[in-house]
């Protein structure tokens, strides 16, 4: 790749397809807010550009692009549910919705190569087994609900102006430097404690995808995003875990019993009709499919020993 600009750069997955980018020799920018955590980018820090921007200031950010003008931007920043905590309203519709209007407005006015809008499986609303990506969407998160809108923005001025804009829909990414919070992680590190673990209903139902295979698959929609203007794709494994199955794998995996006390948290309405990814439309279009099994997944945690900081003692798992 040539030029490109990363938002969400300092997060978990942005932060993975930082380095991945990284390592291809690009010339990478990152978009970070003001008193952004940088610490996942350390060891790239000498081959990147930072530049300090908020997606709530438009014009801040037209500049940004029009003292970078990449070839290919990848858009993860957002104002996202992490560990069951929802930010504010206000904050979730400038930043999800307008943000990513800003962004896609300032670059339409470049000859992108590819707009990689990085979306939510939330935007689908509760669904029971696989879900496809002409299904019907009825988000009933705000998270959702402004990630859907932005999809939709997107899908328009794709179709109004050629702009090469793509969007992916990930379901639950699972990899190293993750938030402690986040179930996978958090239950990794219970086994290596030996401490008990307050989670919700056993019936909840997951489709988790390494994030490795997650951010293959981004930069082959990137490179393939002139064939796919417009188009949405989802990301997932396919596969349909219960949260009793997640904690018989790690128990499998790390070989260590999980104290879990079960019924700590109200099952929310969402949790018990989450969709499953059906992936069929990203194989046709790239010839991609998951291929890290969740077992792989929880020993690569396990192998990569405890997070950097120390997680809350009752978080709520839910996502």
């Amino acid at each position: 790749m040539s030029t490109v600009l990363v938002t969400g750069a300092t997060g978990f997955v942005g932060s993975h397809l930082v380095r991945h980018l990284a390592g291809l020799g690009g010339d990478v920018h990152v978009l970070c807010r003001r008193n952004s955590d940088a610490t996942r980018l350390a060891e790239v820090r000498d081959s990147i550009v930072p530049h300090v921007a908020d997606l709530r200031e438009p014009e801040v950010v037209r500049a940004v692009v029009s003292a970078v003008r990449p070839a290919h931007v990848f858009h993860l920043a957002a104002a996202a549910m992490h560990a069951g905590h929802s930010p504010g309203s206000d904050e979730q519709v400038t930043t999800n919705l307008r943000g990513t209007v800003a962004l896609m407005d300032a670059c339409c006015e470049l000859d992108l190569d590819a707009f990689v809008n990085i979306g939510d499986a939330f935007e689908y609303g509760p669904w029971e087994g696989p879900v496809a990506e002409t299904a019907p969407c009825r988000p009933t998160s705000l998270d959702g609900i402004t990630k859907l809108a932005a999809t939709l923005y997107g899908c328009s001025l794709a179709q109004s102006s050629g702009m090469r804009i793509v969007t992916v829909r990930p379901f639950s990414i699972v990899g190293a430097a993750d938030d402690p919070r986040r179930l996978v992680p958090r239950l990794v590190e219970t086994a290596r404690t030996h401490a008990p673990l307050a989670l919700s209903d056993p019936r909840i139902v997951r489709d988790f995808v390494s994030v490795g295979d997650a951010i293959e698959m981004f930069v082959l929609v990137s490179e393939r995003a002139g064939d796919l203007r417009g188009e949405i794709l989802n990301c997932g494994s396919g596969q349909a875990t219960t949260l009793g199955g997640l904690v018989k794998a790690v128990e499998q995996t790390t070989g260590v019993v999980i104290d879990a006390r079960w019924g700590a948290f109200p099952v929310a309405a969402h949790d018990l009709r989450h969709p499953i990814a059906s992936v069929a439309a990203a194989t046709e279009a790239l010839g991609w499919r998951a291929t890290t099994t969740l077992n792989e997944m929880i020993e690569a945690l396990w192998q990569a020993g405890a997070p950097l900081q120390s997680p809350p003692a009752a978080p709520d798992p839910s996502r």
